[in-house]
């Protein structure tokens, strides 16, 4: 392959989990601009077949890293790691408990995270 479509390459490789990442924030608004006043944006992963948790934050390392946080069912802290184009999240707009409590996390991106 020649340097310069090497590079090519090298560099849309490099934006795949900040392109995806930005697909996500993209969806993901679109879906908190939606909620209610008395409604939440949950925002779930699946960790693996028996574990579901619900995403807190969502950040990325280039070029093909999703880095999902949140917590699982029993409330522990749980992070996925994960290659960006294998992510599924699902969305759900809930209705606030009869106390007014939201979700377990508060929805939040992170953005990228530093290699260091």
């Amino acid at each position: 392959m020649p340097a310069l479509n090497r590079s090519l390459v090298l560099a849309a490789n490099e934006a795949r989990a900040e392109l995806i990442y930005d697909h996500m924030q993209e969806e993901i608004r679109h879906w908190q601009a939606q909620v209610g006043n008395d409604e939440f944006l949950v925002v779930s992963a699946t960790a693996t077949p028996d574990d579901v948790i619900q995403v807190g934050n969502i950040s990325y390392r280039n070029p093909d890293l999703l880095i999902l946080e949140g917590v699982d069912d029993a409330n522990q802290r749980t992070r996925i790691l994960a290659p960006a184009g294998a992510v599924q999240l699902a969305m759900k707009i809930v209705k606030a408990q009869s106390d007014g409590a939201g979700p377990s996390v508060a929805f939040q991106f992170g953005g990228q995270q530093d290699s260091n």
